[in-house]
């Protein structure tokens, strides 16, 4: 149960077996099993609003022939059943990061270089749509040019041309690296970047609420591998569904980030005293 300014929210974790699916027949066993917990939580226990964890939208992905977005399609036709995977409020706190930390050393950021590596992920397209704009000039790493010419064609709709350019690689010095994937290999020397943000693991970015947030544990047994949350300190993704409860905001935000919803959790953070921790 969570209290905060005055609302009171009831949730829960729900805890898969551990799949490895290879075969058809465990594939199958595996989906139906997710498949059969949304039910179990949005009829049994109430739950409107769910929260999918990388790994659990990872295994739909593997195991539902027909795709991770057409799993949930499903879903379309039922009352009062929101999905979320928490990566608009991911995208939107790594931006307002990197925009505290510029302030506070006094940098000028129309006159800095920056690099984004991972830009063709989910989060990395939104991060650069907000921050391309603000910078001197951007680029963007992915491993394929495939990848790159996507995320391109996005920001040619938004930012002139000359604003940014795509690479596989970093050729030379920067000011500013944003590193957003752990699959690019990314090891710049010293004096070749001045500052460096590291968000390619998700326990980089968390969250507290400042405010009368109350947390009261009804288990006492936890599985080792659920996040648990330490007096107001939270998980960013988790974050964003509490306060789309909060909200009672019901709309599916899944497989790609809405820059108009990205502002509207801006506007949520504001509300609700959230402050971004920083990235180790």
């Amino acid at each position: 149960k969570i209290r905060l300014r005055g609302k009171l929210i009831e949730g829960y974790f729900l805890n898969l077996p551990d799949f490895s699916p290879f075969s058809f027949s465990e594939k199958l066993r595996c989906w139906q099993e997710i498949f059969a917990a949304i039910l179990y939580a949005h009829y049994l226990l109430g739950v409107e609003f769910i929260y999918f964890s990388p790994e659990v939208l990872s295994l739909i992905s593997r195991c539902y022939p027909f795709g991770l977005l057409n799993f949930f399609r499903v879903f379309e036709g039922f009352e009062d059943i929101y999905f979320t995977d928490g990566n608009t409020l991911t995208a939107a706190t790594i931006c307002q990061i990197v925009k505290l930390t510029i302030n506070s050393l006094k940098l000028e950021p129309q006159k800095k270089n920056i690099v984004i590596v991972g830009a063709h992920t989910i989060i990395g397209e939104a991060v650069s749509q907000i921050l391309v704009p603000q910078f001197n000039k951007t680029t963007l790493i992915a491993k394929s040019r495939e990848q790159l010419n996507r995320v391109s064609q996005k920001l040619l709709a938004k930012v002139r041309k000359e604003k940014f350019e795509i690479a596989t690689l970093i050729q030379q010095r920067t000011d500013i690296v944003i590193k957003l994937s752990k699959d690019i290999q990314f090891n710049p020397k010293k004096e070749s970047v001045s500052h460096i943000f590291d968000f390619s693991e998700p326990e980089n970015i968390i969250v507290s609420f400042h405010q009368d947030l109350i947390l009261n544990w009804q288990e006492e047994k936890f599985s080792p591998n659920l996040p648990l949350i330490d007096s107001s300190i939270i998980p960013v993704p988790m974050a964003e569904v509490i306060m789309q409860s909060l909200e009672e905001y019901r709309e599916t935000h899944l497989g790609e980030i809405d820059i108009d919803f990205l502002h509207q959790t801006e506007k949520w953070t504001q509300k609700y005293g959230l402050v971004p921790l920083g990235a180790s």
